[in-house]
C-alpha cells in the first residue's frame, strides 16, 4: 500500500516523539500565513442524499491534490466514487462550455440518486454520473449579481443588478422587478439594517417557488459619508452613506413579487415609523408571510402576518419586550402537526423554543432547557420529537438534543420531564449535526485536543463511523493548553483558555499575550479543536508566549441576562473580566509573567485593547489594536442603541465608554491599526483616536491598509500578521525556546 506523503510525514513524526530523538520545531509564520489550509483538520464536506439513507461526501485536497465526491451509503459505509473535478470540466466541455482547470470541486448539492446541482460558467447545471457527458443548463445566470437566490427545484432565479431586482425562469423569460434602485442610495434585494437582528440576505422565496419576498432599502435620509479611493491619481471620492447612533436610519420595506401573475405589491406600512424589519419568513404554503417589526429602541417587536397576495397587513400573532433589548433572529417555524407555530425567545433567561398557539397565545415552551438553543434541525419523520441544538450544561459545548413535542401533563411532571429533552451526543466536546429526512443525523465532533471526528446516527440510535481528522499539526513543537475558570467579582464564572510553550523551564517566566474580543455575540473559547483559538495564536505560544483568551460577561451562550450586563456601559466590566482572567493565570501559571504582558483584538476586540491599555497602562506593555471603535457614538445605529441607547438618551453611558479621553493614560507601546474603506468601523475612529494622542503628546504607532475594509484580505492580511508578530517580538520578546526533547504538548 502506497503511503500518501503527507500521512508519511505524520507517522514518522509521531514515530520520532514516541522515541523521544527528534527536533520539533514551531510552526513556521510563512506556514501560518501562506498555507493555513494545510494545517487544520481534514475533515470532508458531507451533505446528506435526498430520498437515500447516503451521503455526498467532498474530500478537498491538499495543495496540489485534486478534490473528490464520494457517495458513502448507510448504513454498510460503502463508498464509491462520484466525481472529480476533471469529469466535471470534461462534461462542461462537451456541453460547449470552456473553463479553466481547477482542482477544486464546485459547491455540489446532491439532487438524489447520482444527480447534483453545481454554479459555473454562469449557470445552474445538473449533472448525473450515470449519465456524465451530459449535464444540463437549467437556469442563466448574471456573471455580475450582488445577490442571487434560488427557488424551490431550481424553477427560478431572482438577482439583483444595479441596485433593481430582476427574476428568471428556466424558459429564460426574464422579468425586471424594480425600477428606481439607485446604487448606494436605494436597493433592492440586499441584507437589509446591515445585517443585524440575524439578517444575511433579502431575497426571500417561498417554499413553493411561487412568490418572492424581498427587502427594498432607502438610504437617503442618511447623511453622506467622505469615503475616498486612494488607489487613483488623484484620489477620488467614493459616495457612501453611514446611520451612526443616535442619527437618522435607512427606511425598509418589504415586497412580494408573484412570478406566476407577475403582481407586485408592498406589506402594508407607516412611511414615518423607523423600524426594523426583520425574519421575513413564508408560510409553507407561500400564502401569507410574516416579518418580525422591532421599533427604533429595540426593546419592543411585534411578529406581523400579511397577506402575501395583495400585502395588508392580517394581524399581530405575537409581542414581545424587554427593558434591556429583544433581539428576534430567528423566524417561525411551522411544526408537522400543524398546531400553531414554534417561536424562540430568550423572555424566560435562556433562549427556548415556545409553542405559539393559532390565537397568538404563549402556551408553553417545548424545550425546557437552562442552556440556549441556537438551531431547530427539524422534526422526526413521525412529527412526534424534535431535533434542535443547543451549548448543553457547559457553555463551553454544543450538543444536540432530541425533544418531545407537546405540553408535559402535570400529573405526569416527574416521568415527563425525565424524557422531554434527551441529549444525543455523549461525547464532551463542540457538535456540529445535520438531520436526513428518514431520521439519521450526521454528527462532527470535535474537542480540546482531538481534531475531528464524523459519525452518522441511526434512528436506533447505532453510531457508524465516517471520517477521522488526522493531527495537522503532529510534526511540530506542540504548546500545551487548556481550560481555565475565573471568578467574575459578583462570583459568576467566567471561562478561559490557555495555552502555553511546548517545554516549560522552571527558572523562566514567560510572557503573556491576551488576545481579546469580549463583545457582543462572540464566543471565544469553546470546547472544540484548540479551544477554538486560531493557527496564529497556536504559533506564537509554541516561540514562547502564555496565550490566554476569556469569555467575559457580555458573550452569548450564557443566558439573556449575561449578555445584558454590559447594557448601557459598554466596555467597562468587561474590561474587569479580562484583568481577573489575567490574575487567574498569575496565580496558577508561576511561568507567566505578569509584568510582561501584551494585548491584541480586532473590531471590539480592537476597542478593548484601547480600553484595557488606557485603563490599566500598568499592566499591558505592548497592544495591538485592530480596527476599533473608539467612540460609540460614531458607530452604527442598530448595533450600537441596542446596547447603550442613543446618544441622547444614555449620554453618561457614552461619555464613560469612550477612549479617546483616556489616550492621555497610554503608557505601554502601541500599534493602531485601520483599513482606508472599513465601512463597518470607519477609520475615522482611528483618526480621532489618534488626534486624541497627539493633543495628550503621547507617543503611538500607526498603519493603514489602503483600501482594505473591516476584514484584511490578501497580501495586506499577511503583511498585517507579520507587522504584528515583528512587533511583539520587539517589544515583548519571548526567551529562547529549547524544543530538542521532542512533542511535549496537547495535554
Amino acid at each position: 500500500m502506497t503511503i500518501p506523503h503527507r500521512l508519511a510525514t505524520l507517522a514518522v513524526a509521531l514515530l520520532l516523539s514516541a522515541q523521544g530523538a527528534a527536533q520539533f520545531d514551531p510552526i513556521p509564520l510563512d506556514e501560518v500565513l501562506e498555507n493555513p489550509s494545510a494545517y487544520v483538520p481534514r475533515i470532508p464536506d458531507y451533505t446528506w442524499i435526498p430520498g437515500q439513507t447516503a451521503l455526498l461526501e467532498v474530500v478537498r485536497g491538499a495543495p496540489g491534490e485534486e478534490d473528490q465526491a464520494n457517495v458513502v451509503t448507510l448504513p454498510a459505509s460503502d463508498r464509491r466514487p462520484l466525481c472529480s473535478p476533471k469529469m466535471l470540466l470534461a462534461a462542461l466541455a462537451n456541453a460547449g462550455v470552456q473553463t479553466r482547470p481547477s482542482e477544486r470541486l464546485p459547491q455540489l448539492t446532491p439532487l438524489g440518486g447520482t444527480r447534483v446541482r453545481f454554479v459555473a460558467a454562469g449557470a445552474v447545471w445538473h449533472w448525473d454520473a450515470a449519465k456524465p457527458d451530459a449535464p444540463v443548463r437549467v437556469l442563466d445566470l448574471p456573471r455580475d449579481a450582488s445577490a442571487v437566490e434560488l427557488a424551490a427545484a431550481d424553477a427560478a432565479v431572482a438577482w439583483v443588478e444595479d441596485a433593481d431586482l430582476r427574476v428568471r425562469d428556466r424558459s429564460g423569460a426574464t422579468r425586471r422587478v424594480t425600477w428606481d434602485g439607485i446604487p448606494a442610495d436605494l436597493v433592492y434585494g440586499e441584507a437589509a439594517h446591515r445585517s443585524e437582528f440575524g439578517i444575511t440576505k433579502g431575497l426571500f422565496w417561498d417554499p413553493t417557488g411561487r412568490r418572492l419576498a424581498f427587502t427594498r432599502e432607502d438610504f437617503r435620509p442618511i447623511a453622506e459619508y467622505p469615503f475616498a479611493d486612494y488607489s487613483t491619481k488623484p484620489a477620488e471620492p467614493l459616495h457612501g452613506r453611514y446611520p451612526m447612533a443616535g442619527g437618522p436610519n435607512s427606511r425598509v420595506t418589504v415586497g412580494v413579487f408573484d412570478r406566476q401573475t407577475a403582481n407586485l405589491v408592498y406589506l402594508e406600512h407607516d412611511p414615518a415609523a423607523d423600524v426594523y424589519w426583520t425574519n421575513i419568513t413564508f408560510a409553507p404554503d407561500g400564502t401569507t408571510v410574516y416579518v418580525a417589526i422591532v421599533d427604533r429602541g429595540q426593546d419592543h417587536y411585534d411578529l406581523v402576518e400579511f397577506d402575501a397576495a395583495t400585502g395588508a397587513r392580517l394581524r399581530t400573532v405575537l409581542s414581545e419586550s424587554d427593558a434591556e433589548w429583544v433581539e428576534p433572529e430567528h423566524g417561525p417555524i411551522f411544526p408537522p402537526d400543524g398546531d400553531g407555530m414554534l417561536w424562540l425567545s430568550s423572555h424566560g433567561g435562556f433562549r427556548q423554543v415556545w409553542r405559539i398557539g393559532a390565537d397568538g397565545s404563549w402556551r408553553y415552551p417545548e424545550t425546557e432547557l437552562r442552556m440556549d438553543v441556537d438551531e431547530v434541525l427539524g422534526f422526526t419523520p413521525d412529527g412526534k420529537h424534535m431535533w434542535v441544538m443547543a451549548n448543553g450544561p457547559d457553555p463551553r459545548e454544543r450538543h444536540l438534543f432530541r425533544v418531545r413535542l407537546g405540553e408535559a401533563r402535570p400529573a405526569m411532571a416527574l416521568m415527563a420531564g425525565a424524557d422531554k429533552s434527551v441529549r444525543m451526543t455523549p461525547s464532551v466536546g463542540w457538535h456540529e449535526c445535520q438531520l436526513s429526512p428518514d431520521g439519521w443525523l450526521l454528527d462532527e465532533w470535535s474537542q480540546l485536543h482531538h481534531p475531528g471526528l464524523v459519525q452518522a446516527v441511526g434512528p436506533d440510535n447505532r453510531r457508524l463511523f465516517i471520517h477521522q481528522a488526522m493531527h495537522p499539526l503532529a510534526q511540530f513543537a506542540r504548546p500545551n493548553h487548556r481550560f481555565i475558570e475565573v471568578e467574575a467579582d459578583d462570583g459568576t464564572t467566567l471561562y478561559g483558555h490557555v495555552m502555553f510553550p511546548p517545554k516549560i523551564d522552571p527558572l523562566v517566566r514567560y510572557p503573556v499575550l491576551l488576545y481579546v474580543y469580549a463583545g457582543p455575540k462572540n464566543q471565544l473559547v469553546r470546547n472544540a479543536w484548540l479551544g477554538g483559538a486560531n493557527l496564529w495564536l497556536y504559533h506564537m505560544a509554541s516561540i514562547g508566549y502564555v496565550v490566554v483568551r476569556l469569555d467575559g460577561r457580555g458573550t452569548p451562550a450564557r443566558g439573556i441576562h449575561f449578555e445584558q450586563a454590559v447594557f448601557r456601559g459598554l466596555g467597562e466590566i468587561e474590561v474587569i473580566d479580562q484583568l481577573a482572567a489575567l490574575d487567574r493565570v498569575g496565580r496558577e501559571f508561576q511561568f507567566a509573567d505578569l509584568e510582561h504582558v501584551g494585548v491584541h483584538g480586532w473590531s471590539f476586540g480592537g476597542y478593548m485593547t484601547l480600553r484595557l491599555m488606557t485603563l490599566a497602562p500598568d499592566r499591558f506593555q505592548v497592544g495591538v489594536a485592530g480596527a476599533p471603535v473608539t467612540d460609540w457614538s460614531r458607530y452604527e445605529t442598530g448595533y450600537t442603541e441596542r446596547y447603550m441607547d442613543t446618544p441622547q438618551e444614555n449620554p453618561e453611558g457614552y461619555d464613560a465608554s469612550s477612549v479617546l479621553p483616556l489616550a492621555k493614560h497610554l503608557q505601554g507601546h502601541l500599534l493602531l491599526v485601520t483599513g482606508t474603506d472599513d465601512k463597518t468601523v470607519m477609520t475615522s475612529n482611528s483618526m480621532a483616536f489618534l488626534q486624541a494622542c497627539i493633543d495628550a503628546k503621547v507617543p503611538i504607532d500607526f498603519m493603514a491598509y489602503p483600501m482594505q475594509q473591516h476584514g484584511l484580505r490578501g497580501s495586506a492580511r499577511n503583511h498585517f500578521y507579520r507587522k504584528m508578530t515583528a512587533y511583539f517580538l520587539e517589544h515583548l520578546p519571548p526567551p529562547p525556546i529549547d524544543t530538542r526533547a521532542g512533542v511535549a504538548g496537547d495535554h
